[in-house]
């Protein structure tokens, strides 16, 4: 992306070189009695123009014998043509060769109106109109001076602030486009604090291998269908070579069988590791414990401990765009015997700039997320228990990151994704993903 921008800006520079050189055309003038020929370093050489006599222009014993008045009324104070302009000012500024003047104290009156002496752009041009020095804009021009500013459209003044594209400049999208993810976790940090909310309808199966909360008889009656929307309280420490976050969810349960309630869930607390830092390819450990903190009776926590390793990757396609990636693992610490079981956790992701500039980034994420559930049971909505072994649900998000440094706490982000099944039908039908953090 480089390579191209710099051999724009050789061509530019090379045609500014090239129109700056362009000499004026050559107009060479024959002079009788002792004026003589113009000096050869005073003709401008490039393509020769029609000959001009003298007795289109007074004779130098005639601008002798003339007064002052009388020599500077004798020029014509109107435009003429620009071929006659050019001989006229060729004739004043030409030293003079052979006999001098047999009066030195005259001196060669100058043009009285050197506004009519008007230079074409054009030499083609030579012989015809003058051309005006600053010709009015078109009128299908979108910019007029006679246009006041209050007929642009605010769409094409917010495009001029903060639609730079991408690849102009390195601005804001550039420094934060590889921590883009909303649903992945990215293998290097940087410290913030924020809130992230996930609204999800359609759960069937809320108690398989006691993944989101505790079996029936621990938990809540057998249920056949589960919205919620879990609100969670990140925090994160992070310098380059790892980080430790926190998380405290407050969930709120609207179920068709058991009651509606709301409170805090189970807490979540972990590290990162970076363990191998590359130009474009960075690999870190993840290790996160949840905590058993939320009233399992009421369907807000599992009732058992859990521990989920993990392995974190990123890779930088382009200057633009990263690639994700993260396999974890979670191990059920004394749930219920036969029911709890572990979960393979597996996700994919890009994060690339669409708009951009030093105080605003508009960055799109897709991120896809599996959940393998390896081994266990779920209870169905008669109070049955169903094994089962090796069922994956399949999650894909579409997203969107903003992030703006004009915030009073400094870097301010916000970000959504919507979320939808395509391998479970007991899983989650449509899932959002809200987030909002400040950055240090």
């Amino acid at each position: 992306m480089v390579l191209p921008l710099l051999i724009i800006l050789l061509l530019a520079q090379l045609w500014d070189s090239s129109t700056a050189s362009i000499p004026y055309p050559a107009v060479p003038i024959a002079l009788s009695g002792t004026l003589g020929t113009p000096a050869p370093s005073a003709q401008r050489p490039q393509e020769p123009e029609p000959q001009y006599s003298s007795s289109q222009f007074p004779s130098i014993d005639e601008v002798a014998a003339m007064q002052p008045a009388a020599a500077m009324a004798e020029y014509p104070t109107a435009p003429v043509s620009t071929s006659q302009a050019w001989a006229q000012e060729a004739a004043w500024r030409t030293p003079f060769q052979g006999d001098p003047l047999q009066n030195d104290s005259e001196e060669i009156p100058a043009p009285r109106d050197l506004q009519s002496f008007v230079v074409p752009q054009d030499p083609s041009m030579a012989d015809t109109q003058p051309v005006p020095f600053s010709p009015p804009p078109p009128a299908d021009s979108q910019y007029r001076l006679d246009q006041p500013l209050r007929d642009v459209s605010r769409w094409q003044l917010f495009r001029q602030r903060w639609g730079r594209h991408v690849g102009s400049d390195i601005g804001l999208g550039y420094e934060r486009v590889m921590y883009a993810p909303l649903v992945l976790d990215t293998a290097i940090s940087t410290s913030n604090i924020g809130i992230q909310m996930h609204a999800d309808q359609g759960l069937k199966a809320p108690d398989r291998l006691e993944f989101l909360w505790a079996k029936a008889g621990r938990g809540p009656a057998p249920e056949s269908k589960v919205d919620w929307i879990d609100t969670i309280f990140r925090t994160e420490f992070a310098n380059p070579h790892g980080s430790v976050f926190s998380e405290l969810s407050m969930r709120a349960l609207n179920p068709e069988v058991n009651a509606n309630t709301v409170g805090f869930g189970d807490m979540l607390v972990g590290a990162k590791a970076t363990v191998y830092d590359g130009r474009c390819t960075k690999l870190a450990t993840i290790f996160s414990t949840i905590l058993n903190t939320g009233p399992m009776n009421r369907g807000l926590g599992t009732g058992h401990v859990s521990l989920e390793p993990g392995l974190l990757a990123r890779h930088q396609w382009s200057d633009a765009t990263f690639l994700h990636g993260q396999l974890k693992y979670r191990l059920p610490i004394a749930g219920s015997s036969g029911f709890a079981g572990d979960v393979l956790n597996t996700g994919f992701g890009v994060s690339t700039i669409w708009r951009e500039n030093d105080q605003f980034a508009l960055m799109p994420t897709f991120e896809m997320q599996t959940h393998t559930f390896l081994f266990g049971s779920q209870t169905l909505p008669n109070g049955t228990e169903l094994r089962v072994d090796g069922i994956t649900a399949v999650d894909l998000f579409p997203g969107m990151r903003l992030a703006s440094s004009r915030s009073a706490m400094g870097l301010f982000e916000f970000g959504m994704a919507g979320g939808v099944t395509v391998a479970d039908r007991d899983w989650f039908d449509t899932r959002i993903v809200a987030d909002m953090r400040w950055v240090r």
